[in-house]
């Protein structure tokens, strides 16, 4: 039992109000895999794009693997546990899109990673404890239609200390002192998609190139893989990367191309050496070559293949569309975009499907799959999640029944030759979290809300999130912004998409039940959500039927700015009197908390485009005069009067006492803040993200405390907070998120 007799009145009221459940967790030691310093990672399941798994010769029992968006992981257990290993990168503002990754053959803690937006290739010798970049400003696309595609990075087999890499668009490097420098060895302006040593004779090897035409911001502007969400650019913001099949002789020193159709991978047959298979075009035609890489024959027998589509786009998850292949000693593997496996054995011609016999999972893992026909019905969703979109597999070289592969959320094992399968993501965290939100009736409960997998709920203080059951009512991959109500506890209102795969806000989403069921809302008087966007939505800290939600466009009646709503947020009506130009943004990624409401009325806004604070007063909207050109995020004291916070890019965080007519400088800090936010339960408490770490202040910002005084935080820290009850929980914008205890 909890000694209340030691705490504060305040702490008191509420441990006495801690559910069991969050006193249960409390005790419970985390899995060391989890741990990070003193924060600890919300136990989500897995999410992101799993890009490859390595094994690791001299360590048998380690285990290495890359997300589109969440960096490395490294496992010591064979894959059973993780934990992530990008915290030593400098600065944190790296982006932790990986692209490939690659283990010295000769010790485990030696790897290159490439890594992307100009970030560049980075090299660590201590297991991923600390990293350098050796390789700066080349270009890597690990979060594009591509990233499913080969290693980029190969160490020779014979000789590790020449390493041979390929980037996308900034040509051919080689090292030859073990990827500590590099020089280019040509083909620039080609875009890669594989590079492949030849294990028999490793100065040979061939890189695979794609032409393809990108935007500034690395998202492919060709026609067939855009993604449905981009807008089109401007020819002046496309470069155009050529391709081809290209071979080396000479350990990288000078290539040769061998015809302009590449493909987007390959691998070696390791019996036969001079047999490659490969997957050519955006279909996943699967053709083999036995003469190293010369001619090529088509090798479909078997496969369920749908000529018809050939010339139409074939969505990753597809049936019809194969990404993944692997060799091992006298057959092959190939799997299709859905999850159905294939063997082919060495000498034959047709393929023959692997039959599924069943998955298993750990329970709290929210992307759970589906099992086989015959089995219980999934109860945690309604979509299949098993082997989605599949984009590598790996075959054990020291057991060719023991393989694994990597799909859209996750790593899976087999140990029978891929009848069945186990889910291995303990540790792993990789969702795209936009905001975590307090209920500031009961301490236990977070709500969460992420891109691509939509809304989720804690119910122990941040120590794990689950999405609620499928007929929960809303049916949307993209949640943006969630707020619960003080007042009416149960109510909650939410934005995000009102279609699945989209990432815009364009929906609101209503609760009476504290998030376990969801209604649309008819959104009455509001513009119409096919042009104008939701900035932000919240609930009115002492009158529960008030709301407000910020939509994009110019500030007007009947188009962008500031709607009111006296009836939960069921029916709206103009609020912006005085507010002029672009309030709110379009863009989904936008997670500035632009509006702070006192329960005593005061309301203070900030623009998403010039920045300028607008204040509440008399019936409508007037500018404040402060000097602010950069980020702003802002924050209510509920329990203060008049008391707000703001934060500034490379100024810091300000204090006003006045309702926002002036403000304190009260924690100066010359880089970046990303987030501001305050107990809603306890008075005195405020935290704010940096660029570098999280700092918490119990009285009202006087003083502050480094809560990753070490940084061992594995990643940015994140855009939003939320406190629950003696835990601060931490929104990343890609490794799900992390919770501390505050006392």
């Amino acid at each position: 039992m909890m000694n209340l007799s030691r705490l504060t009145p305040a702490l008191a009221l509420i441990a006495s109000l801690l559910p069991s459940s969050l006193a249960a967790a409390s005790a419970e030691s985390p899995p060391p895999s989890a741990v990070y310093g003193r924060w600890q990672a919300s136990r989500i399941g897995s999410g992101g794009y799993h890009q490859g798994v390595l094994l690791c010769p001299t360590e048998p029992h380690r285990v290495y693997t890359y997300v589109d968006t969440a960096g490395i992981f490294r496992s010591d257990d064979d894959g059973e546990t993780w934990r992530q290993i990008t915290a030593g990168m400098r600065p944190r503002s790296v982006n932790y899109q990986v692209r490939s990754l690659a283990v010295d053959p000769r010790n485990a803690d030696v790897l290159l990673a490439a890594f992307s937006a100009g970030s560049g290739l980075y090299r660590s010798t201590d297991g991923g404890t600390s990293w350098t970049n050796v390789l700066p400003d080349v270009p890597f696309h690990g979060n594009n239609v591509d990233r499913q595609g080969g290693p980029l990075i190969v160490f020779h087999p014979r000789n590790p200390d020449i390493v041979l890499a390929a980037t996308q668009g900034g040509g051919a490097f080689k090292s030859i002192d073990n990827g500590r420098t590099w020089r280019r060895t040509g083909l620039e302006g080609h875009y890669a998609t594989n590079l492949v040593i030849d294990q028999a004779e490793p100065n040979r090897a061939w890189l695979s190139a794609n032409p393809r035409a990108l935007r500034k911001d690395g998202i492919p502007a060709d026609a067939m893989a855009v993604p449905k969400s981009a807008q089109a650019p401007s020819p002046a913001d496309v470069t155009r990367h050529r391709g081809g099949f290209y071979v080396t002789e000479d350990a990288g020193e000078t290539w040769h191309l061998l015809f302009e159709h590449a493909p987007k991978k390959i691998v070696q047959d390791p019996v036969a050496p001079e047999t490659l298979y490969g997957i050519f075009g955006e279909y996943g035609i699967i053709r083999v070559s036995h003469d190293r890489g010369i001619t090529w024959s088509e090798l479909s027998d078997g496969l369920l293949l749908d000529r018809a589509t050939l010339d139409t786009w074939v969505g990753s998850y597809s049936d019809h569309k194969y990404l993944a292949l692997a060799a091992g000693p006298g057959f092959v593997v190939c799997s299709s975009g859905k999850g159905t496996f294939y063997r082919l054995e060495r000498g034959q011609s047709t393929w023959k499907k692997i039959d599924l016999e069943g998955v298993r999972y750990p329970g709290h893992v929210w992307s759970r799959s589906k099992e086989p026909a015959g089995s219980a019905p999934d109860p945690f969703g309604r979509r299949n999640h098993f082997a989605s979109a599949v984009s590598s597999i790996l075959i054990d070289p020291a057991n060719p029944d023991r393989w694994f592969f990597t799909d859209w959320y996750a790593v899976y094992q087999t140990f029978d030759g891929g009848r069945n399968w186990k889910l291995t993501v303990e540790g792993i965290e990789s969702t795209a979290v936009l905001c975590v939100r307090q209920d500031p009736n009961d301490p236990a409960r977070v709500y969460l809300g992420m891109s691509d997998n939509g809304y989720f709920q804690s119910r122990d203080g941040g120590r794990s999130f689950a999405k609620p059951a499928a007929n929960a009512g809303w049916d949307t991959s993209n949640m943006k912004w969630i707020s619960p109500a003080t007042s009416q506890p149960g109510l909650v209102l939410m934005i995000g998409s009102g279609s699945q795969g989209k990432w815009i806000s364009n929906q609101i989403y209503r609760s009476e039940d504290q998030g376990r069921s969801w209604s649309r809302a008819p959104m009455t008087g509001l513009p119409d959500t096919a042009t104008y966007r939701f900035g932000v939505i919240g609930v009115h800290p002492a009158k529960a039927a008030e709301a407000y939600v910020g939509v994009s466009g110019d500030a007007q009646p009947g188009q962008g700015g500031l709607y009111r709503s006296t009836d939960g947020g069921l029916a709206w009506t103009w609020f912006g009197a005085g507010l002029s130009g672009t309030v709110f943004s379009s863009d989904f990624w936008t997670e500035e908390n632009q509006l702070a409401v006192h329960p005593a009325g005061q309301m203070l806004l900030v623009g998403s485009g010039d920045k300028k604070p607008w204040r509440f007063s008399d019936g409508r909207w007037t500018r404040l005069t402060l000097d602010i050109s950069a980020r702003v995020n802002l924050a209510v004291d509920r329990h203060r009067p008049g008391v707000f916070y703001l934060t500034e890019h490379g100024k810091g965080v300000f204090r006003s006492s006045d309702a926002g007519l002036t403000w304190r400088l009260v924690k100066p800090y010359a880089g970046k803040l990303f987030c501001v936010e305050t107990d809603h339960s306890r008075p005195g408490r405020v935290a704010v993200t940096l660029d570098e770490t999280v700092l918490y202040s119990d009285d009202d910002g006087a003083t502050w405390t480094d809560l990753d005084p070490e940084r061992k935080l594995p990643c940015l820290p994140g855009r939003s907070l939320a406190f629950a009850g003696n835990r601060l929980v931490m929104a990343t914008r890609a490794c799900g998120a992390f919770w501390t205890t505050l006392e």
